[in-house]
């Protein structure tokens, strides 16, 4: 056994002090600086400690997670939060015009004072209410007409100047036609029968009343056509100048030929 005298354990004693501050400064010397991204990563890798769980039983323990793991976990939204909605399929339209388009469209011209009787070429729905359906009532009216016990005519009434429709509907109650009514006075289409008899031989043009005008459109060929027009409806002291819209032009067929005679 070796004895040491108090001096010699004196001297081993402050060594081993030096040498243990020296080991101590080392390992300060190895750990990164705190704040550094080497600090940070350390800290992230610590390993969970054990937490005994609720209720005081130390046998069952949960890990406790790294400060770096809760901050990831407090970061990562929810499972099934928020994000964008799965679309569902696309909504059917509410509304459409198919009924309206597949039924057929027929302008009436009527005037006052005189009834009108149309043929139908089909049967229409009198077990319904919506059979007929008039458009403005103040207008014109219609009724159904049976013959030989079938509604197979609509009488068209007229009680003023204006416009309205008529919609009929057939057995199926699929809408069949819709009359499109022109009510005019006396006067209006008296004009309009006597124009279209004085100008039935100029090709090219058509007539009809629109509102409170009889409208003349369309083109001629001739010169001379469109100088007997003139003269019919805008001469000083013919009677349809005030109620004529006249919007008749030449042809440009005609135009063409008309510039080679000049020449």
């Amino acid at each position: 056994m070796i004895r040491l005298r108090p001096a010699h354990l004196a001297l081993l004693i402050a060594a081993l002090s030096v040498a243990g501050g020296w080991f101590a400064y080392a390992e300060d010397a190895k750990a990164p600086a705190p704040g550094t991204p080497a600090a940070a990563g350390a800290a992230t890798t610590l390993q969970p400690t054990a937490v005994p769980a609720p209720g005081g039983d130390a046998s069952a323990t949960t890990a406790a997670p790294a400060a770096g793991d809760a901050a990831a976990a407090e970061a990562a939204p929810a499972e099934g939060a928020g994000g964008d909605e799965e679309e569902g399929p696309p909504k059917k339209p509410l509304i459409s015009e198919k009924s309206e388009k597949n039924a057929q469209r027929i302008p009436v011209l009527l005037t006052i004072g005189e009834d009108k009787l149309v043929d139908l070429e089909f049967e229409a729905n009198v077990s319904s209410a919506n059979g007929v359906i008039e458009g403005n009532k103040t207008v014109a009216t219609a009724q159904l007409v049976r013959v030989k016990g079938k509604p197979k005519q609509i009488l068209f009434k007229p009680l003023k100047e204006g416009t309205t429709t008529v919609t009929v509907r057939d057995e199926q109650a699929n809408v069949k036609v819709i009359f499109d009514l022109q009510v005019t006075s006396n006067d209006l289409a008296r004009m309009l029968s006597e124009l279209k008899d004085l100008l039935r031989d100029i090709e090219g043009i058509e007539l009809r009343i629109v509102g409170k005008n009889i409208v003349i459109d369309g083109e001629v060929m001739t010169p001379s056509d469109y100088g007997r027009l003139l003269g019919v409806v805008e001469e000083p002291n013919s009677p349809y100048k005030e109620v004529v819209m006249n919007l008749v032009s030449f042809s440009p067929i005609a135009l063409t030929a008309l510039a080679k005679r000049i020449q």
